[in-house]
């Protein structure tokens, strides 16, 4: 089962001496910290949620204040998605979905704030859509309230949110809890998945620390590049690498590479640079499963920009992109790829401008 962490709402006015104080926040968000560094060991998908008012008349998460801004406790790395909400479900209004299809993500380990309003909107939104969720309930903080002439508690304000999830949405666990459930399902065989399951160098492999490298395709390696595979929910965007590599050996216009990580083979990338074309297009990019959610995409296109800033047409690069749930259009964009209003062969025409760095 694809699991990721998601983090919510872990911002400064939260923080002692922001506007909208917690209690118990710092600690919340430290556990929230350890969780991240474990995901982030493991290669696991992480995604990012921060709230922003939309009205700078807001009492705290003002657009644009640094009160608004992700704590440094949990700051996203390069390449790690960050979603921005207006609402307290973090599904409302945001491409969040969409991200979660497109990872082949099922499970979601939940932490954050405040535990009654976004972490438990949220979580019953995402166990609507067919998600299970575990909810980390001492990584997530809240505040007291008040209901008529009586003065809730945090803690009792926190302990209501946390027995309502428990009931019907959620696995409502510790920390520890949550870290020992990783550390076994990593350790645990996958049956059947053999091709799919991480040896031990791959697992121990630290995405933040990783070199990103484009490496040619030989007698050696093709087999373990054949073997890597999207998640299910994308496959319907992407074909497999021995379509790909057929392809490659019958265009004399194909220009393609493995993508490494260390060494490990992480991804696959491939460009035609037919003079017929207005410019080089970029005619396939995936990354394995294991491997996403760790900026190795991202890593890979800034050497493909450069690749291509060498070719005879250097000032532009195309792609295509399926329209759907699952759809990479949002990473594309995220790389500053901008919509041509072109349709080919059913596929939505992008264009990235080249010319500055």
């Amino acid at each position: 089962m694809t699991i990721a962490l998601l983090l919510i709402d872990i911002q400064n006015d939260s923080f002692p001496g922001g506007a909208w104080e917690l209690e118990g926040m710092a600690a919340a968000a430290e556990r929230a910290a350890t969780l991240l560094a474990r995901f982030r060991e493991q290669g696991r998908p992480v995604i990012h949620v921060r709230h922003e008012f939309e009205s700078t008349d807001a009492p705290f998460f003002r657009p644009g204040s640094d009160g608004a801004g992700i704590h440094p406790t949990v700051a996203p790395a390069p390449g790690e998605a960050v979603f921005t909400k207006h609402a307290v479900n973090a599904f409302q209004r945001t491409s969040l979905q969409p991200r979660l299809r497109s990872f082949g993500i099922e499970e979601l380990v939940v932490v954050g704030a405040m535990s009654h309003m976004c972490i438990e909107g949220t979580t019953r939104a995402a166990a609507d859509l067919g998600y299970r969720c575990r909810v980390v309930h001492d990584a997530c903080a809240t505040r007291g309230s008040e209901f008529g002439e009586r003065t809730v508690s945090a803690a009792d304000v926190h302990a209501a949110a946390m027995a309502t999830l428990g009931f019907g949405f959620a696995d409502v666990v510790t920390a520890d809890e949550a870290l020992a459930a990783l550390t076994a399902e990593t350790a645990a065989p996958q049956a059947g998945r053999d091709a799919a399951t991480p040896t031990g160098r791959e697992a121990a492999m630290n995405p933040d620390t990783a070199t990103v490298s484009l490496r040619e395709i030989d007698e050696a390696t093709i087999v373990s590049i054949l073997k890597l595979d999207v998640a299910p929910a994308q496959r319907g965007f992407v074909a497999t690498n021995a379509v790909s590599l057929s392809q490659a050996h019958f265009s004399e216009h194909a220009w393609h590479r493995a993508i490494y990580a260390d060494d490990t083979p992480v991804g696959f990338v491939m460009l035609s640079d037919n003079p017929a074309d207005e410019g080089v297009w970029l005619w396939r990019l995936m990354i394995d499963q294991r491997h996403q959610g760790c900026g190795y995409g991202r890593h890979a296109m800034e050497q493909v920009f450069d690749h291509v800033r060498t070719l005879s047409r250097p000032d532009v690069l195309f792609t295509s992109v399926v329209e759907g749930h699952g759809s990479p259009r949002p990473f594309y964009e995220g790389l500053g790829f901008l919509d041509t209003g072109e349709i080919e062969d059913g596929e939505t025409v992008l264009r990235r401008d080249l010319t500055a760095r």
